[in-house]
């Protein structure tokens, strides 16, 4: 479960009291490329690296590292009916 440990690390890193939310996401963003397999999104390679990781234009990335967490805490928590998804 290598991707699960990345994602509970990140999340003990991300938990610092006066960041602001993009930083945190940046915290995460290496687990976030640990777990999602692929990408097909203009814009974003198919497999990025923290280094090679959009950061602009910043709403637009904020906003898609926002769905990622809440859909990636879904899916660790069990809070779907999708196995491995």
């Amino acid at each position: 479960f290598p991707q699960l440990q990345a994602w509970e690390n990140a999340f003990g890193q991300a938990d610092v009291s006066g960041d602001t939310y993009i930083l945190q996401a940046r915290r995460v963003l290496p687990a976030i490329c640990e777990i999602v397999q692929e990408w097909h999104l203009a814009g974003i390679p198919e497999h990025p690296t923290p280094e090679t990781f959009p950061a602009t234009p910043p709403r637009a990335v904020a906003e898609l590292l926002g769905w990622l967490i809440g859909l990636i805490n879904d899916v660790v928590r069990g809070d779907t009916d999708g196995p491995n998804a």
